[in-house]
């Protein structure tokens, strides 16, 4: 993708995102927004997967199923949604998991159950994410 088409899926990307906060509010469980995130954003024209397989290759073998992207929109952008009071180490791991299983260079990092939703970069230091959004770039 060139990078205006990626500046201009990332935009829609987060408007979705808003959307579905705004309609769902933060108490529901994270398959709900799944769901919202995946038909708004198919709404806007792109293409969004959810539960996508990413297997692990051991000694020559393909392990199926080993992790799963939450949403995966245009073959390109994973996105790892959650509903936690807060966000740590654990969660920005599991996103760099799959980007570097899947070579992807960019992900986002949704906490749903956040009150503040502005997009931010992850920043170099994560124990502790209290915001709703994040950046993530390989």
């Amino acid at each position: 993708m060139v990078e205006l088409s990626i500046n201009k899926l990332t935009h829609d990307i987060i408007g979705a995102v808003y959307e579905v906060k705004r309609i769902l509010g933060n108490h529901l469980y994270e398959r709900a927004y799944e769901l919202a995130l995946k038909k708004e954003i198919e709404a806007l024209g792109y293409n969004c997967d959810n539960q996508v397989a990413m297997p692990v290759l051991y000694k020559g073998y393909e392990i199926q199923n080993a992790y799963k992207i939450d949403l995966l929109v245009e073959g390109a952008i994973p996105l790892e949604l959650k509903t936690l009071p807060f966000m740590g180490n654990k969660e920005v791991s599991q996103l760099l998991c799959y980007m570097s299983l899947g070579a992807f260079n960019l992900g986002y990092l949704i906490n749903f159950h956040a009150q503040d939703m502005k997009p931010r970069i992850i920043p170099d230091k994560y124990d502790v994410l209290s915001n709703g959004i994040y950046r993530v770039v390989l």
